[in-house]
């Protein structure tokens, strides 16, 4: 299918204007803005960091590397149409690569007001699959902790919906029942990418978040030089880019107990021909199965864990170059009081690589903790120190001269300065 039949299809998901236009009329249009600004301390032990394209999995790294950087910063824009209309908009600068301010989300969302028992919400645009329950702060930023876990990291980094997104809610108080149930279905191109740096850089645990025309740096690989399968390929991933012209899609079901339990059960395919190939970019035919559950244990203390399943492929003249399996998990248990919070977090990561390419081994096995404690001071001021250890087994790195067994640890001191118009 075309990008022209993507729109149609986009089209034929919004409800009928009319109420919108009628809801407006005497309804003002605030603008809102709010906001993030952070200041990092780090110390770093280990490889260095991919974004140096080396085979490190911490943003910043190297031995014994201590630095001062720029951390989550960005504006956050709310502009309300109507009582049921908004238009969204995240800006985030990112030091790395480039210097440059990126546009991590811009979608238009009408939530129309109903009393029955089903709810619609409908998004256009460019934003986040509801699928994370980690990053629900500001600016898609995490109340527990400074990194994500590796799932989130990599939803972060390379997956994003351009396009429709329609969620229906079925409410339990409107029939004398404690539990809600959602259902969520979504259509959308411009990510065919996806997969790449599961691939050829493996999993991560980072903050980044990658914006609209962003790249990502890849390290050299034996692939990549002339005369290897994989020479066309550019050294780095353009996550959000149309290669084939094919709709994706992603479906969930989403369960709720009285607000203290809830699950919800996501199935991701991008649909991408995995032989398509333009300016440097393949693309990847890249589907997972993703559940997730959260539960208050009592009014200081809750437990959440996300698990991923999925398998990426592509193919050139050469035939099939990568096809790898993947999974990853974790378990977190948070705790808070009054402006104090503690979480725990622990992880674990597999890239099973099945294909025979020579010479691009991606497969990999590891493992990660993070242990995070943060103060907030009044309404602007949070304060973070968080430690996180990644132990991570990839044989690729043997191409670099390196240990393929790698144990790295980073340690964080992060300020953070809240702000709202």
């Amino acid at each position: 299918m075309t990008r022209t039949a993507l729109l149609l299809l986009i089209s034929a998901s919004l409800p009928w204007p009319c109420t919108w236009a009628a809801e407006n009329v005497h309804q003002p249009s605030p603008l809102e803005l709010s906001g993030i600004v952070e200041l990092q301390l780090s110390h770093n032990n280990g490889l260095t960091s991919w974004l140096d394209r080396g085979q490190g999995k911490h943003l910043h790294g190297g031995n014994n590397n201590n630095r001062i950087q720029n951390g989550l910063s960005g504006l956050e824009l709310d502009y309300r149409l109507s009582h049921s209309a908004h238009l969204k908009a995240s800006v985030l600068y990112n030091q790395k690569p480039g210097n440059r301010l990126d546009v991590t989300e811009l979608y238009w969302q009408y939530r129309p007001l109903r009393q029955s028992r089903w709810r619609p919400s409908y998004k256009v645009g460019f934003f986040y699959p509801n699928i994370s329950l980690e990053n629900r702060g500001r600016l898609w930023s995490s109340p527990y902790t400074i990194t994500s876990s590796t799932i989130n990291s990599w939803i972060g980094e390379e997956l994003r919906t351009a396009g429709a997104e329609v969620h229906w809610r079925n409410l339990g108080r409107q029939r004398q029942s404690f539990h809600d149930f959602g259902v969520t279905t979504a259509l959308f191109g411009f990510n065919d990418n996806t997969g790449s740096l599961l691939s050829w850089r493996g999993w991560t645990n980072s903050e980044r978040q990658t914006g609209i025309g962003g790249r990502l740096p890849l390290a050299n690989r034996p692939t990549f030089a002339p005369g290897r399968v994989l020479a066309d390929q550019t050294p780095e991933v353009e996550p959000f880019i149309e290669r084939d012209n094919r709709i994706g899609y992603y479906s969930g079901l989403h369960w709720n107990y009285r607000q203290s339990t809830k699950a919800a059960l996501h199935y991701y395919d991008n649909n991408a021909d995995p032989s398509a190939f333009e300016r440097g970019q393949y693309a990847w035919h890249t589907r997972f199965l993703h559940l997730g559950a959260q539960h208050r244990i009592d009014s200081n203390w809750e437990l959440l864990a996300q698990y991923m399943r999925g398998r990426t492929q592509m193919d050139n003249s050469a035939g099939n170059v990568v096809y790898n399996h993947f999974d990853s998990g974790y378990l977190m248990l948070a705790g808070r009081w009054g402006p104090q919070r503690l979480a725990l977090r622990w992880e674990s990561f597999h890239v099973d690589d099945l294909d025979g390419t020579f010479m691009d081994s991606n497969g990999e096995n590891g493992s990660s903790a993070t242990i995070s404690y943060s103060y907030r001071v009044g309404e602007h001021w949070k304060f973070t120190g968080e430690a996180i250890n990644i132990r991570s087994d990839r044989r690729e790195r043997r191409y670099s001269g390196l240990s393929q067994q790698a144990d790295e640890t980073r340690l964080l001191f992060s300020t953070r300065y809240f702000w709202a118009s």
